[in-house]
């Protein structure tokens, strides 16, 4: 599939994306990034023969981002995390503009399956007392949000099978160094302590997610969810 898409925000998420992307005939013809030397903000200019846009950069500059990004009429993918207290606002102008937009609080395509592994886990422990869960999760020292989206999905996940309100779990969060992404979901008794982990070694397995976002959303019209159409999405993974 050739499509033509631009990278809002060129950190080190937009450059695994763009490294990736090529030698998966997807074009990127727009870098737009306050210190890229091709735009520095969203116009329409930059927004020419796009169509898709995966934006990667903060919470505070993702609505805004996404807003005029909309406004011109693009289909977008959205890694940022952090937004999502804006989602209602944000999905009422996707339909309005009748366009298509994918968000995921993680794009791998290895942490969408453990969000698999542990819900049917959980689901399996939750029926016996003795067993106690717990998230441990662990990144980069320049990644803001604290807990993770990831976690806080994790801790959906299992609230669900617990029958317990998400604010009744805790997760142990750490910022340090360079860590791409460390989540450990745990389950304790006063007999053993059973654990499920994710290790992330580098970027390539988020921004080959986001790809198949930007594959699945390329023709598409209305809100999604990554972890929603996942079983969809990952029949693009060869």
């Amino acid at each position: 599939m050739s499509m033509n898409i631009a990278l809002i925000g060129y950190g080190k998420m937009g450059k695994a994306i763009h490294s990736l992307a090529e030698s998966d005939g997807i074009h990127v013809i727009s870098i737009i990034d306050p210190k890229s030397s091709q735009y520095k903000t969203i116009t329409e200019e930059s927004m020419k023969n796009v169509d898709v846009c995966i934006e990667f950069t903060t919470p505070e500059s993702c609505i805004d981002n996404i807003k005029k990004i909309l406004s011109y009429k693009k289909h977008m993918v959205i890694g940022t995390t952090g937004w999502e207290r804006h989602l209602p606002e944000i999905k009422e102008e996707v339909h309005k503009q009748n366009l298509g937009l994918i968000y995921a609080s993680n794009f791998s395509v290895g942490v969408n399956l453990l969000y698999r592994i542990v819900e049917s886990t959980s689901q399996l422990f939750a029926q016996v007392t003795a067993y106690d869960p717990y998230i441990i999760e662990a990144h980069h020292k320049h990644k803001k949000d604290a807990p993770s989206g990831t976690a806080k999905e994790l801790i959906s996940i299992i609230s669900k099978q617990y029958k317990r309100k998400e604010k009744d779990f805790s997760v142990a969060v750490t910022r340090a160094g360079a860590i791409p992404g460390v989540h450990e979901v745990g389950f304790d008794s006063s007999f053993d302590t059973i654990r499920i982990n994710h290790t992330a070694r580098n970027r390539n397995g988020f921004a080959a997610g986001a790809l198949l976002a930007a594959k699945f959303i390329k023709d598409k019209k209305g809100f999604f969810h990554f972890r929603d159409e996942f079983e969809k999405i990952i029949g693009g993974l060869q």
